[in-house]
């Protein structure tokens, strides 16, 4: 018996992919940095946590500005679509107005000869 050959095609979005990148490398790495940090009692003071803040908000500020940005873009774009998904759809319905206006007349001439 032979087999059908079956075609599996993933759909995963662009942002999908980002958001498991992020997740396989990004959180092992800072997890790792973290725990030297901590092994080489470099944060043993005050002061070294607030570098350490410092230095993870100034990576941290980039990183959620340009998502943001990507977003807005993405959501400018959907818009975009959408608007003129409407606008074709406001002019099919003008369409069927204008000819539901010429019935209209057709038949209030019919009525006025009658």
């Amino acid at each position: 018996m032979k087999w059908p050959k079956v075609k599996l095609r993933w759909s995963y979005s662009r942002e999908d992919v980002v958001l498991a990148l992020v997740a396989v490398f990004g959180l092992p790495l800072a997890c790792v940095a973290f725990w030297m940090l901590v092994r080489n009692d470099a944060l043993e003071f005050p002061g070294h946590w607030g570098q350490l803040g410092d230095f993870v908000g100034g990576f941290l500020n980039p990183v959620v500005a340009l998502a943001a940005l990507y977003m807005l873009a993405q959501s400018v774009r959907i818009q975009r679509k959408e608007l003129a998904e409407a606008r074709d759809a406001l002019r099919g319905q003008a369409a069927s107005a204008q000819v539901s206006v010429e019935i209209a007349g057709y038949t209030a001439a019919i009525n006025a000869a009658v």
